[in-house]
């Protein structure tokens, strides 16, 4: 059984410095439809709807966003996944350092994998 995590355990020492990124980043998955829910585990923060679609690591250098997208979308900015915890359901991952890349081209892939969760 997970038991409950504060957000803010993500968020101690170095990682503090992403915290405004993250609810930036939030913000914009939360925007994507009224039953998004977030789940927050020790090690990553979930979002789900059905299924999880976005998954986020906060890391000393960086947040790492993990979602579900087309076996087939290819763009440079995007890593390969492959992860058993999710089934092959999340199979792409990004790393974000700053507002900037949190752009409409992200949160367009963010919206496809919502719609298929």
């Amino acid at each position: 059984m997970q038991q409950n995590i504060d957000l803010n355990f993500h968020f101690q020492g170095r990682k503090q410095q992403y915290h405004i990124l993250f609810d930036y980043l939030r913000h914009k998955i939360e925007d994507l439809g009224p039953d998004v829910l977030m789940k927050i585990r020790k090690g990553y923060i979930v979002f789900s709807r059905n299924r999880c679609f976005a998954v986020v690591y906060i890391k000393l250098s960086h947040i790492y966003l993990e979602f579900a997208a087309s076996p087939s979308l290819y763009n440079n900015r995007l890593r390969k996944v492959d992860s058993f915890r999710w089934s092959g359901r999340i199979n792409r991952g990004i790393k974000l350092n700053n507002h900037g890349e949190i752009n409409q081209e992200l949160v367009n892939y963010l919206k496809q994998s919502y719609a298929v969760s």
